[in-house]
């Protein structure tokens, strides 16, 4: 098993970025980032359980993607996003408006060539949805996974 670990940003990465929907509102932004610790403590076991999980990456590269064989163990956070999905069809459907916020943690690969840099290998975008009423986070298991 290969333990995760969070760190700063490496030098060389992209700059971290903050996308929040005009939508979502300067108090519930608040609210979460008042709750930020627990959020990442959510991430951090997101993150480690996908890498974990055997139906989800594979031990080798030669056994496919992603493989943790490239991994070094690390990620930082690159993004956060912050949006409404709140369509005019909800209401006559008695739907309410979803508030929902992910977090992008990008994994490190390890140097496999003399020449090459630190780079990402694989980016995990973690899913939360907001309860606003409640004052809550909520998270299901939700994460998406891209090659970068």
């Amino acid at each position: 098993m290969l333990a995760m670990t969070l760190i700063e940003p490496p030098a060389w990465a992209h700059p971290f970025h903050r996308l929040v929907d005009k939508a979502f509102g300067d108090d519930d932004l608040s609210l979460i980032l008042a709750k930020r610790d627990a959020i990442l403590a959510v991430v951090h076991q997101a993150v480690q359980s996908y890498i974990d999980d055997p139906s989800l990456t594979c031990d080798t590269e030669a056994q496919g993607f992603p493989a943790r064989d490239r991994l070094t163990g690390e990620y930082y956070l690159g993004a956060e996003h912050y949006r409404v999905n709140d369509e005019p069809w909800f209401a006559r459907v008695g739907r309410q408006r979803e508030y929902r916020f992910s977090f992008e943690a990008r994994c490190l690969e390890l140097v496999w060539h003399e020449n090459q840099q630190g780079q990402d290998y694989l980016g995990l975008e973690v899913h939360f949805d907001w309860l606003p009423d409640e004052g809550t986070f909520r998270f299901d298991g939700d994460v998406d996974s891209e090659a970068i």
